[in-house]
């Protein structure tokens, strides 16, 4: 029996949403979706132009002059990666070390919720550090791998991020950590901007060759120290040095934690040998 076509097949517009949304990590079929009808075009154009990369200068350029014309595309981005060459550029002249894109393109991108970062140094121009928090005011997550940073200025712009909740840091195994927990923690007298809970860091490399490549715990515990205002809930770290055995280099994080910590995941390499049956007393967190 033949049933007549209708512009949404005769389902809600909340369901065809649903099955676009399967799609949004193909852009064939979401282009050809989005000309079928009209019903299902927003849902296409927005799953399509929900992420953006940038893998160069002339990236950046087109996409900026793209952005200052009229267009549907700039409320659909969601998703933003900038992307390095990997070499150094100990003046910050070129893109994206010169920090230009967080200029002219974030004040663009209101809707934007995650950055990812890879292979530069960042740095923010000098006409940007009194209020460099209102370039994004609808971040959440902040994904960066194998990032350096021109002094603090990283720190500094997890700092002023007023919704980041969500840290990433994909490393390459160097042993000074990229970003001290010093931006994660305020003294009990300054209201913090963000609201960092969850920290996710894990290295490039499976395992490490020694323990000066490792990360120490040490990292976690300035996070806590001096009564800071800390609000991170979950943690999960790959390639933790610990000088104790396992069981106590947890049970002194959620001794550090002050019954602040939900979930927690370490993988503990070149810990102290010895018994690691001990029992971790849960009293002092709700983990």
């Amino acid at each position: 029996m033949l049933v007549k076509a209708t512009p949404t097949g005769g389902l809600p517009v909340e369901v065809w949403d649903n099955i676009i949304g399967w799609l949004r990590n193909d852009m064939g079929p979401l282009m050809a979706c989005s000309l079928t009808c009209r019903a299902i075009f927003p849902p296409s154009r927005r799953h399509a132009f929900c992420r953006v990369g940038l893998n160069s200068a002339a990236d950046f350029n087109s996409l900026e002059a793209f952005l200052n014309k009229p267009n549907y595309v700039q409320h659909c981005i969601r998703s933003l990666t900038i992307r390095g060459s990997g070499r150094k550029d100990s003046k910050d002249r070129t893109f994206p070390a010169n920090g230009q894109w967080l200029l002219r393109l974030l004040p663009k991108l209101g809707r934007l919720s995650h950055i990812r970062m890879f292979l530069f140094s960042f740095s923010i121009p000098e006409d940007l550090r009194h209020d460099v928090g209102a370039l994004a005011p609808s971040l959440r997550t902040l994904d960066f791998m194998t990032v350096g940073s021109k002094g603090s200025d990283l720190g500094l712009f997890i700092f002023a991020l007023d919704d980041l909740s969500t840290l990433i840091d994909i490393f390459n195994g160097t042993p000074k950590p990229l970003i001290d927990t010093s931006c994660l923690s305020f003294p009990p007298n300054l209201v913090p901007r963000h609201t960092v809970s969850t920290l996710l860091r894990q290295p490039i490399i499976p395992v490490f060759a020694s323990q000066e490549q490792a990360l120490s715990l040490g990292v976690l515990a300035q996070a806590w120290d001096k009564g800071a205002q800390c609000r991170l809930r979950r943690i999960a770290m790959d390639q933790v040095y610990s000088e104790a055995t396992p069981s106590e280099s947890i049970q002194q994080v959620l001794v550090d934690s002050k019954d602040t910590l939900e979930e927690l995941f370490l993988e503990c390499v070149f810990s102290r040998p010895g018994n690691d049956e001990l029992a971790l007393d849960l009293s002092v967190s709700t983990a």
